[in-house]
């Protein structure tokens, strides 16, 4: 288990059903389930050459509590799921998968590799309220989100950067804030911007600038 790893178990809820979605290796549905965290699972991946790999590891819970299925996305087969965890997908690839899930539980816990934006604003409109929405570094940064079913508001500032990455900047943050800064400045200092583009990318620069202040 990674630091990465260990940091989503951490962030998982008590549940009757988990819902592994790209499970990659099951290490995380293996601790949940050994810990008591999820009394059964649904773990699954779009291959399944890729899901043989949970399986193994979960070979002693197969056709007891943990039930393995090739599919792209959520199928009818997590609709017993009372809380989905998708990590290391792109936000654009989780966003699709949530837009076209048959149905969506009451609690999700997502950790997007890219566009991190992007998922808060599709879960937002889904209907969800944000947690927990904040970056740790593990070698690399990674953003987490714990949702619940609920309303809620983002400003367009919070979309972009992450509500408490906002209000408490985490060591990590700031000094993802600090490679973000210096990269955005070069982006300014090379030049071949439009009017509007180098508007925007002011905009970010400054609000990095007030994070590391």
């Amino acid at each position: 288990m990674t630091k990465r790893l260990k940091v989503i178990l951490s962030e998982l809820a008590p549940c009757e059903c988990l819902a592994d979605v790209g499970c990659d290796h099951g290490y995380i549905t293996k601790a949940a389930i050994e810990s008591g965290i999820a009394k059964a699972a649904v773990i699954s991946d779009i291959s399944a050459p890729s899901l043989k790999k949970a399986e193994t590891l979960l070979k002693d819970y197969l056709g007891k509590n943990v039930l393995p299925v090739v599919c792209d996305g959520l199928s009818e087969s997590h609709a017993g799921c009372d809380q989905i965890l998708i990590a290391g997908m792109g936000g654009e690839e989780i966003c699709e998968i949530l837009l076209k899930a048959p149905f969506l539980p009451g609690r999700l816990v997502l950790q997007p590799m890219k566009n991190a934006d992007k998922v808060r604003k599709t879960t937002l409109m889904l209907g969800y309220r944000i947690e927990k929405d904040y970056c740790f570094k593990d070698g690399k940064f990674y953003f987490l989100l714990v949702l619940e079913k609920g309303k809620d508001f983002y400003t367009e500032d919070e979309i972009f950067f992450g509500r408490d990455n906002l209000k408490d900047p985490s060591p990590d943050f700031k000094e993802f804030a600090l490679a973000e800064y210096k990269k955005y400045s070069e982006v300014i200092a090379c030049g071949d911007l439009s009017e509007s583009s180098r508007e925007a990318v002011e905009k970010i620069l400054k609000k990095y600038g007030e994070i590391l202040n």
